[in-house]
C-alpha cells in the first residue's frame, strides 16, 4: 500500500484528531517530507485536511463521494465498490458490470451526479451534483423467492430507517410501491429489477437502485411541485450515509421475502384510506386504497365496492 493510502487510512480512523507530522512519519515509517507530499495529494483529491504548524494535521471530512471513506464505514461488509463523479446512470452501469460475471461479491455503483438517470417506466430522474445520494446495489447469482412487491417495500423501509438516523425530525411516508415522500412531495425513488444472464438463464442478479434528494434546493420547473429535498439546510455526510445504507440493505435482504417489513410500511403509508388513480400500462384504475396485502400488493376498492389486487402499476394521483 502506498504512503498516501496508508496515511489516509490512519487519518480516517480518527477524524477531528490532530497528528503531528513527525508522529505520522514514525507511524508510517517514512520521512516528514513524504507525509507532507501525501497530505497535499489528499487535499487536492477532495479530502478536507487542516494543517497547522504547531499541531500538525487533522482530517475534517469531505464533501465528495470517495470510495476509501465509504469502504472504511462498511467495516467487515465486503462489496465491489465503484464511485464516479458522473455517470449516465448507476443502474445502467451496474447492469453492465453484472453482465460480465466477473464478481460474486455484491456490487455497489455510486455517482455524485447522473445525466441520464431513470426510474419506473423509464421516466427521467433528476440527479444533480453534491446534494443527493445516487446508488445501485447489485447482488449477483441470486433469485428473489417472494413477490416483487415484498422486495421493493422492504427496501423502502430499510432506506427510511437509515434516513431517520440522519434526519430525525423529518416524517417520511411510503407511496406504493417505490417512493418515499416528505409531506406531499417525493424525496426518494427506488427501482428494483431482476437481470438474467441470457447465456446461462439460471443465473440472475438483483439490481436495486436508490435515488435520494438529500439537500437539493433547486429543481426543474416541471418538478418543483412534485419533489423536494429532505432538508435543504442540513449538512449530511454522504459517505457515511452510503455506507450505512449498503450495510442495511445487504443485511435485510434475506428477510424481505418474509414480509416482516410490511407492518411498518402500512403504518406510514401515504395512500391507504385515500382515493387514488393507478396506471397499469395504458389503463387507469381509480378507487380507494384499502390495504397492502401480505405479498406487498396493493388492494383497491373500486367505486362498485369490488376489491381488486395489483402486483404492479404506478399510483399517479392521490387525493389528499
Amino acid at each position: 500500500m502506498a504512503t498516501k493510502e496508508r496515511l489516509l487510512a490512519h487519518l480516517l480512523s480518527a477524524p477531528n484528531q490532530w497528528f503531528s507530522g513527525q508522529s505520522l512519519a514514525d507511524q508510517l515509517g517514512v520521512s516528514r517530507e513524504s507525509v507532507w507530499k501525501a497530505i497535499r495529494s489528499l487535499q487536492q483529491a477532495g479530502y478536507q485536511i487542516d494543517s497547522d504548524r504547531k499541531r500538525g494535521y487533522c482530517y475534517r471530512g469531505t464533501a465528495k463521494m470517495l470510495a476509501p471513506v465509504i469502504e472504511l464505514g462498511l467495516g467487515t461488509t465486503k462489496v465491489k465498490l465503484v464511485v464516479e463523479e458522473e455517470l449516465e446512470s448507476t443502474q445502467t452501469t451496474a447492469r453492465q458490470l453484472l453482465a460480465t460475471g466477473d464478481s460474486t461479491a455484491p456490487l455497489v455503483v455510486i455517482a455524485d451526479h447522473q445525466i441520464g438517470a431513470y426510474g419506473r417506466r423509464g421516466r427521467a430522474f433528476y440527479a444533480p451534483k453534491a446534494t443527493g445520494l445516487y446508488m445501485t446495489i447489485g447482488v449477483p447469482n441470486v433469485t428473489f423467492p417472494g413477490q416483487p412487491g415484498l422486495l421493493t417495500t422492504g427496501v423502502a423501509v430499510t432506506v427510511a430507517t437509515v434516513l431517520k438516523r440522519f434526519f430525525p425530525a423529518q416524517r417520511l411516508s411510503y407511496k406504493w410501491v417505490n417512493d418515499l415522500y416528505l409531506g406531499h412531495q417525493k424525496v426518494v425513488g427506488i427501482l428494483t429489477e431482476m437481470q438474467t444472464d441470457l447465456e446461462a438463464t439460471s443465473q440472475t442478479s438483483l439490481v436495486i437502485g436508490i435515488g435520494i434528494n438529500l439537500t437539493t434546493k433547486e429543481f426543474p420547473a416541471n418538478l418543483k411541485e412534485k419533489v423536494t429535498g429532505i432538508d435543504p439546510a442540513a449538512t449530511v455526510d454522504r459517505n457515511r450515509l452510503a455506507a450505512e445504507l449498503i450495510e442495511a440493505v445487504l443485511s435485510d435482504l434475506p428477510d424481505y421475502s418474509q414480509g416482516i417489513f410490511l407492518p411498518e410500511y402500512r403504518a406510514h403509508s401515504l395512500i391507504l384510506g385515500r382515493s387514488v388513480s393507478l396506471q397499469i400500462g395504458q389503463t387507469t384504475f381509480s378507487g380507494i386504497a384499502q390495504n397492502i396485502d401480505d405479498q406487498g400488493q396493493l388492494v383497491v376498492r373500486a367505486p362498485n365496492g369490488q376489491l381488486r389486487t395489483f402486483s404492479s402499476g404506478e399510483v399517479t394521483k392521490v387525493n389528499f
